[in-house]
This record gives C-alpha cells, sequence and structure tokens, in this order.
C-alpha cells in the first residue's frame, strides 16, 4: 500500500503525510501542524491520561506523574501483584492507530524484557488499558544523568573518577545488551543514575534485535544527532554495536569538558587539566570516524577505562566515591543562582569556603598558633559570604564600567548597564539573592559591547517577544553574528583537510563568483550548521553555537514593545531586503549585508530577507519556552526545529513570522548564522578584565 502523500501548493513537490514544510520553495504544506514530531512535544499539550488514585488494567495505582513528553506519560504506580513500585510507561490514544510508533513501542519491551542486568532498567509487563497501550518497567529512585549535568554549578566540572566509574558501568551494561541489541540513542537523558551512584540504561526504543526483522522506521536516520556517529547519520538501518561506541565517546567527552565533541578538535586535557593525557586516547579512539578504528567492543573499553580510574585513584592518593553539588535549600533561590554568571556564583561558594576552612584551621591551631596565627586572622576578612560575593561583583562592575567609558562607541548599554546595577544595589541592601543576577545583568552590559568578537553584535539582556500574544521571555547577554554565514566561509569550514565536512553540491563547482561566494550558505541541514557552529571560535572563551528561537527574536525584534514587523517600520518598502520581486535587483539570494535598512535594533543585517535561518530550538505552536528552550538534548530524528526570517521568495515576512523545518532538511530556503555566549566563569571575566 503507497505511503500518503502530500503536495506543495506552490511547487507541487510531494512528500510523505505529516511534513511541514516544501523543501524547494518553504511553503507550509497543507495539514501542517507545526507540532514538533514524533521526538518531542508541548507538555500542555500531552495532558494527563491517568489521575492519582486510578486502577489501570485492574493492577496498577496510580501514585504521581513523574514524566510527560509529545507522545506520552511516565508514571510512578504500584504494581497490586507484584506488590511493588514500578514506572508505567504510556503512549498517548492518538498514537496507537499508527503501526510504525507503536512497533517502536513495544519494541522497547520486547528487547528490554531479554537484558537482565544490574545497570539496565528491568521490563515487567506489556498491555493495553482501554485506548492507552503502556510498558511497566522497574522504577529507579534518582535521576537522569543529563538533570545530575545541568545541576553541577557553572564553573565546575564532574571530578573524573567519577565520570569513570559512571562509564565503566554504562559500558558493563552495552558489553551485555550487545549480544541481543544495538542501542542506538544513547544520550545522557537514557541513563538513570540511582541515589546510591549506580548507572541503569534504559529506553531501547530505536533498538534492533539481532533475531528480528528491522521495523520500518528504522530506514529512517534515529537517534541524536549530537551523540550520533557519522555511519549512524546516514543510514540508521545498518549500524553496529560500533556506533554505540562512539556514543559513549560522545558521552564521556562531555562529562569531562561539558562540550559536546561535534566540530571541536582540542582533546579533554587542554580543555581542562586535571584530564589525563591518557584518557585523550580512549576519547579519540571511541570517536574515530571509520568504526575499524574504534573500539571493536564494549569490554575492551570498559578494561580500558578500568585501568585509567585505578591509575586516577592511585595517582591522587584519594579516591571519590561521588560527587555532590551544593543544593540552595529555597527553590526560587536556586533557581536564580542557578542562572548567575560562574564568576559570581563561584564567588559566593568560595567565600562560604574559605571562612569555613578558616574557622576549621582556628579551631585546630589552638594555642600554639601565636603571633603567625594572629596575623593570618587579621587578614581574613570578617564579613558574611553574600558580602564578600557582592564585593567581588560590585569590583568587576566598576572595572567593566570604566573599560565601557574609555572606549569608542560600545558604551551604547550605559544605561541599560546603569538600571540593572541601581537595581542590584538595592536588592543587596535587604540581601536578596536577586542581587547577584541583576549585578551580573548590568556587567554584561558594561563588557559587552567591549569584548564584542568582529563580525558579530553585541545583544544585551532583556525580554523579547517570540510568538504574537506570547507572554515575553527573558534573554541572557549574547553575541551574534551580523551577517548570515556566507558561501565563502562554509567552503572553507568544509574544505578543512584536518576535519573535512560534507557541503552542498554547488560549492564543489569550478565556477564560483565572488557574488556567489559573499551569498548565504543554504541547501544545509540543521546538523550540519551546528557542526560548522562548534568549530568556530571567535574569543578564547567558548565556540559558537546557533541561536535559540528566543535569542534570534531578541536579536532581530528587540524588546518586548509591540515589535515592528519590518527592521525600517511598520509597511513593508520595496527593495529594503532581498526579497520577493526585482525590486532588490537580485533573482535570489543577495550577498549578506548590502541592505542597509535590513538591520535590527542592535545590528543583525538581513532579518527580514535573503533566507530563512536555522534555530536551535524545538518549534511547538503556540510558543512554550518550557518545550522549545529545553536544549540539544530534546532535538532528535522527529523534532522540526524553528526557522526564522525574512526569505528571498517572499513578497513581505515579517521578523515576527514563525516557521518550521525537519532537522535533517537541506532546503535552499535555509541559512544560519551562530551565537557566541557570554563568558561564564570568573577566571575569564577577570581576565578580559585586566
Amino acid at each position: 500500500m503507497a505511503e500518503a502523500q502530500t503536495k506543495c501548493p506552490k511547487c507541487g513537490a510531494a512528500y510523505p503525510s505529516g511534513h511541514q514544510m516544501c523543501v524547494r520553495c518553504g511553503t507550509r504544506l497543507p495539514g501542517a501542524t507545526g507540532s514538533t514530531g514524533a521526538g518531542e512535544g508541548s507538555g500542555k499539550a500531552a495532558g494527563s491520561i491517568f489521575h492519582r488514585g486510578q486502577v489501570v488494567a485492574n493492577r496498577y495505582t496510580v501514585i504521581d506523574m513523574i514524566g510527560r513528553g509529545g507522545m506520552g506519560c511516565i508514571y510512578k504506580v504500584r504494581d497490586n501483584t507484584l506488590d511493588e513500585d514500578v514506572a508505567l510507561k504510556t503512549l498517548l490514544p492518538k498514537f496507537t492507530n499508527d503501526r510504525h510508533v507503536v512497533d517502536r513501542f513495544f519494541n522497547e519491551a520486547r528487547i528490554a524484557r531479554q537484558l537482565s542486568h544490574p545497570n539496565i532498567i528491568r521490563v515487567h509487563d506489556i498491555g493495553m488499558a482501554g485506548t492507552v497501550v503502556y510498558i511497566s518497567m522497574e522504577y529507579v529512585q534518582g535521576r537522569s544523568l543529563r538533570e545530575w549535568l545541568d545541576s553541577i554549578p557553572p564553573g565546575q566540572r564532574m571530578p573524573v573518577s567519577y565520570a569513570l566509574r559512571l562509564m565503566i558501568q554504562l559500558s558493563a551494561a552495552l558489553e551485555f545488551a550487545h549480544k541481543f541489541t544495538v542501542h542506538r540513542d544513547l544520550k545522557p537523558e537514557n541513563v538513570m543514575i540511582t541515589s546510591e551512584g549506580k548507572v541503569k540504561l534504559m529506553d531501547f526504543g530505536i533498538s534492533k534485535l539481532k533475531s528480528s526483522v528491522q521495523l520500518t522506521s528504522a530506514q529512517m536516520v534515529m537517534g541524536t544527532p549530537k551523540y550520533m556517529s557519522p555511519e549512524q547519520l546516514k543510514d540508521s538501518s545498518s549500524v553496529d554495536h560500533r556506533s554505540d561506541i562512539y556514543a559513549l565517546g560522545a558521552m564521556l567527552y562531555e562529562l569531562l569538558t561539558g562540550n559536546v565533541p561535534a566540530g571541536l578538535a582540542r582533546q579533554p586535557s587542554e580543555i581542562r587539566r586535571e584530564t589525563p593525557p591518557a584518557l585523550d586516547a580512549v576519547v579519540s579512539k571511541c570517536l574515530a570516524l571509520d568504526p575499524d578504528d574504534r573500539y571493536q567492543n564494549a569490554g575492551e573499553l570498559r578494561t580500558e577505562l578500568q585501568r585509567l580510574l585505578d591509575s586516577v585513584e592511585r595517582n591522587s592518593g584519594i579516591e571519590i566515591p561521588e560527587f555532590e553539588v551544593p543544593v540552595v535549600p529555597a527553590a526560587r533561590g536556586a533557581s536564580i543562582l542557578r542562572r548567575i554568571g560562574g564568576g559570581v556564583l563561584a564567588a559566593l561558594l568560595l567565600a562560604s569556603a574559605a571562612i569555613g576552612v578558616w574557622q576549621l584551621e582556628r579551631s585546630e591551631s589552638g594555642k600554639a598558633a601565636g603571633a603567625a596565627e594572629e596575623a593570618a586572622s587579621a587578614a581574613v576578612p570578617r564579613e558574611d559570604p553574600f558580602a564578600l560575593a557582592f564585593a567581588d561583583l560590585t569590583a568587576r562592575v566598576n572595572r567593566a564600567r570604566e573599560m565601557a567609558a574609555g572606549a569608542e562607541g560600545p558604551a551604547a548599554f550605559a544605561a541599560e548597564g546603569g538600571a540593572f546595577w541601581e537595581q542590584a544595589q538595592g536588592l543587596a541592601a535587604r540581601r536578596e539573592a536577586d542581587a547577584f543576577q541583576a549585578g551580573w545583568f548590568a556587567l554584561e552590559c558594561y563588557l559587552g559591547p567591549v569584548i564584542c568578537p568582529d563580525g558579530m553584535v553585541f545583544v544585551p539582556p532583556g525580554e523579547t517577544v517570540v510568538e504574537r500574544g506570547a507572554d515575553p521571555v527573558f534573554v541572557d547577554g549574547f553575541f551574534i553574528d551580523e551577517h548570515e554565514v556566507n558561501n565563502g566561509r562554509f567552503r572553507a569550514f568544509a574544505l578543512d583537510g584536518a576535519h573535512p565536512w560534507p557541503m552542498p553540491d554547488y560549492l564543489g563547482g569550478a565556477r564560483l563568483t565572488e557574488e556567489l561566494l559573499l551569498s548565504p550558505v543554504v541547501g544545509v541541514t540543521f546538523y550540519d550548521a551546528l557542526a560548522y557552529a562548534a568549530r568556530t571560535q571567535p574569543a578564547p572563551w567558548a565556540t559558537c553555537s546557533l541561536p535559540t528561537e528566543a535569542q534570534w527574536a531578541r536579536a532581530a525584534c528587540g524588546g518586548p514593545g509591540t515589535p515592528r514587523p519590518y527592521p525600517w517600520g511598520a509597511e513593508w518598502s520595496p527593495g529594503a531586503a532581498s526579497a520577493a520581486g526585482e525590486a532588490d535587483s537580485y533573482p535570489g539570494a543577495a550577498p549578506v549585508g548590502i541592505f542597509e535598512l535590513d538591520t535590527s535594533p542592535f545590528g543583525c543585517r538581513d532579518v527580514a530577507g535573503n533566507v530563512m535561518e536555522w534555530t536551535r530550538s524545538v518549534f511547538v505552536s503556540p510558543y512554550d519556552p518550557a518545550v522549545a528552550e529545553k536544549g540539544l538534548e530534546d532535538i532528535w530524528f522527529g523534532s522540526a526545529l524553528a526557522v526564522r526570517g525574512g526569505c528571498y521568495t517572499d513578497e513581505r515576512s515579517a521578523v515576527t513570522e514563525r516557521r518550521s523545518a525537519w532537522f535533517d532538511e537541506a532546503s535552499p530556503l535555509i541559512g544560519f548564522r551562530c551565537v557566541l555566549p557570554f563568558p561564564a566563569d570568573s577566571e575569564t571575566i577577570d581576565e578580559l578584565l585586566r
């Protein structure tokens, strides 16, 4: 039976039912909903299928809902037959008529039921209650590795020994699982860590049993892009266990450095000094482009990791059983402190630690300290940690203000900085934690324009409206490319001898005019754009990424006041941007930056014309920041991403318009620009302030 097709009403191109946008002309297809596809959706839309106290399938009493996504919910329930708490993973009723989705859902249960291992979550039962299909599985008291990583304060990293311990357990799980299956979607979200520190691998939903006929959906590129091996990006159906080895290497790199390895050439020991150089070789071997050059089985990798762990603990003389993240008791305070820049948070934590150490040393030294103790005591500030931390922040803000005042031009955001700093001082007088957040925003306003890399513009912290009618969202300060990435820059990236990357066919021809090289690159997938950004480092403190949709909206539209539909005003002006028609004198995209009127309030060019641009936000309509801005880990084979900006095929596209595209679409209408985060650690800030 032929698969249902949807035709583009503009150019007639045919696509499988459910496709969001025509990759030829950019037209939204009939029936496009703006949903995020199979991978993720609005939590609010998903809703709750069961309620507390409800008995499901005459067996499970619902205790609480513990997770929710675009395809279903996960509940903590009491299994009245086994007399224990278990997790019930459900599929939303609207998906039960989709054979491929249900097959994939039950495929997880079929595979996991054969995998009895201490580091793999057990599956008990599969079944149906009314229109809801479910899997009951082991309930784990703990949190995912992603949640664990997100809770680490800025500027800190997981201890090397603990990273090795986690990866050893994960390797052991895969060593056993690979006798039956290939996981194909290893990522921190699919790794649970119990309260005792034990690793539990879960979600074998896109795995394939070695003895089974592959699912139809396995023909697709399935997995999570930043952890996928090169061969998996091409065809998920043909990968073997060595693709999981690659994903393990990507996760280990992230645990050690805080970054993902896509496009990054630096070794972990170059980023983090306490990383043993021998670990660089292990990571590199896992991430080898050719599967034959990787570890050939998880057991081999586990043995090497154990050897390194023994060496690390032997050389350090200590053994770290676990790494505890400082917890702020008040929920509101915890949320605020996590948003504060690394320098301020580190100062607060270090000030508290310094006083504690000083008091301990003083009590232990006793009477024998003598005059030396008195001198040391006099040198120790007696202020409390809050005052010490705010004093450090004050010194940084004052220095940044001096630098901004002495520079030409970059004092543009001095007024905003002054307003934030006045707010910070008032909050500090009342000893409210929000003082550090407001003070950090003042620092960004003063220092951002001074340290802005060439070719980028600084966007100060503030609110923006992502979608008309939606509530404003706050965006921290950041840097963004003034222009869209052009063909010349992308071609140079793709032809890098050390790290070559596929490029659009039109860039491989012999006739490359100057106008073409200066025009925005198109025909690149989301992952192509992400790889380019990850290998771009215009400043020493970080590599680039793609903007979130909120960042793009802030850079293009400005503040939360009624957004102007066009950078130059409320009415369309023919010839003001590279758009449809002959007024701009270009039949297609134009060289970047030549339309002066098409400039955002912060200096971004070509936001109303030229080409649409990738963001790294999942597309959800209506806009919901809790879903859209989760992070790269939520972008996988079923995700539709938000693309923003006008296009040369549009007659008069407002910069406030939202569109979507699948992450693997290589559209001739979509390009991108990069963003760079504001420095987040105290050492970098202090170096820049010197």
